[in-house]
């Protein structure tokens, strides 16, 4: 990614953020979505030459009004629909989002909504 994004990552009790999914949309192989521990979901249209962070996940453990910086956000586990791939289900550290990847929102642009709360 080569991203300045990068440095800010953490690693999510390891030393090195890790990636904890990559999603392909079965209907162009080069449109990509990554979780990435304590960094974010990133989305690339052009086969990884560009990534851009995903917005509209809420990390309800950070400072006010830091809750919502895209980078700083703990996907676990994201999932695309087999049936319906413009939707993708992304399991966070504080709850589960549903990612609405309509063409008619854009790519890097996805309607986000909380589907539930994390256990705290």
């Amino acid at each position: 990614m080569g991203y300045a994004e990068r440095t800010q990552w953490a690693g999510g009790g390891y030393d090195w953020p890790g990636i904890h999914s990559i999603s392909v949309d079965p209907r162009s192989p080069d449109t990509m979505l990554i979780a990435v521990s304590c960094g974010g979901a990133w989305i690339t249209d052009d086969a990884g030459a560009t990534w851009a962070p995903t917005q509209g996940m809420r990390n309800e453990y950070m400072p006010p009004g830091e809750e919502f910086t895209p980078i700083v956000q703990d996907p676990h586990r994201v999932a695309r629909c087999a049936a319906a791939p413009d939707v993708v289900w992304n399991q966070h550290h504080n709850g589960a989002f549903v990612l609405l990847m309509a063409a008619a929102i854009g790519p890097k642009l996805p309607n986000v909504r909380r589907l539930c709360s994390g256990s705290r």
